[in-house]
């Protein structure tokens, strides 16, 4: 299952990106349930910053910096049909990744 001139698998860099969003999906809702159910929200550290939501945007930017991550790991690869579509389904992910979590900093939390 090589298909890849340096011997790695084509489908790796195609799924990189969307696995670290899933992984991220998992753990921003894992930590907005937990933080909801421990009475995290209610804990202000500055005027409108409960420590719930800083954990959550504290996640939200490391799931941001690894997609980004490997989305420049993509652009140093050679050319070819794995970095072509691993880069357009990281920038897929990149963007899905700001749509559906950027709510982390003004919506509601529990």
């Amino acid at each position: 299952m090589s298909g890849h001139p340096a011997g790695r698998p084509v489908f790796l860099p195609i799924l990189a990106a969307f696995t670290l969003w899933a992984g991220g999906f998992l753990a921003l809702y894992g930590l907005q349930a937990t933080g909801c159910r421990l009475g995290w929200q209610d804990a202000e550290l500055l005027p409108g910053v409960t420590n719930l939501r800083l954990g959550l945007c504290l996640l939200l930017a490391a799931l941001v910096a690894a997609i980004a991550a490997v989305v420049l790991r993509l652009r140093r690869m050679p050319a070819g049909f794995g970095r072509k579509v691993g880069l357009y389904a990281s920038l897929a992910a990149a963007g899905s990744t700001l749509f559906n979590f950027f709510g982390v900093f003004w919506l509601s939390l529990c």
